[in-house]
């Protein structure tokens, strides 16, 4: 990341991640017709049978604002985190936001759970909250108003009380320990690299 880079620009890894998530939006849109058509539907007509369920099952239960939500978590997280965490440690709280996630859903109802990308979202939006918390002097203007958002966003569904939310905030109380104990390594300026091996 540059200075020079628009703020709305996230690292790499999470907007391969956002193209992941919208194509399953479109997916989303198009396998149940596929699906039918088919005939790749269970005796109880609820859920996809078969080779293609393995690829499609995290994005057939959500459905398209279900994605779009997931794709807004991750990506205006990405956007705070930018210049105050490097794209390992993004890494880092998805993959704890997936698993805590998931780990806390299986608990709590008994069911089997395919760890998806809405509890990774949670778990990176509790990083931003993590490192908001641990450096609030350089949050300012509306990266401030969106870390009081999300508390909000967190507290409401607190109150909420299912296990489906309660697998949700253990998501995001997971990232939120790594935006507050890892420390802040941005990806670096390969400008300002290859600049200083030149000056060597």
């Amino acid at each position: 990341m540059t200075d020079t880079d628009p703020w709305w620009i996230a690292p790499r890894m999470v907007r391969w991640l956002i193209t992941v998530y919208l194509l399953g939006a479109v997916l989303t849109t198009i396998y149940p017709a596929l699906v039918t058509f088919l005939g790749l539907v269970s005796p109880l007509g609820q859920s996809p049978i078969g080779p293609l369920s393995l690829l499609t099952y995290p994005f057939v239960m959500g459905g398209l604002a279900h994605w779009a939500q997931v794709a807004l978590l991750t990506w205006l997280p990405a956007v705070v985190l930018r210049d105050r965490m490097g794209a390992r440690e993004m890494a880092v709280a998805l993959l704890a936001g997936s698993l805590v996630g998931g780990a806390t859903f299986v608990a709590l109802t008994s069911q089997q759970y395919l760890v998806g990308g809405g509890m990774a979202a949670w778990g990176l939006a509790g990083a931003s909250l993590g490192a908001f918390l641990r450096r609030r002097s350089v949050f300012r203007g509306w990266r401030r108003a969106y870390a009081f958002v999300l508390g909000v966003l967190l507290l409401v569904t607190a109150m909420a009380g299912t296990p489906h939310n309660a697998a949700l905030l253990s998501a995001a109380a997971a990232g939120a320990v790594v935006g507050l104990v890892r420390p802040p390594t941005p990806d670096p300026d390969p400008e300002a690299a290859s600049a200083a091996s030149a000056v060597a």
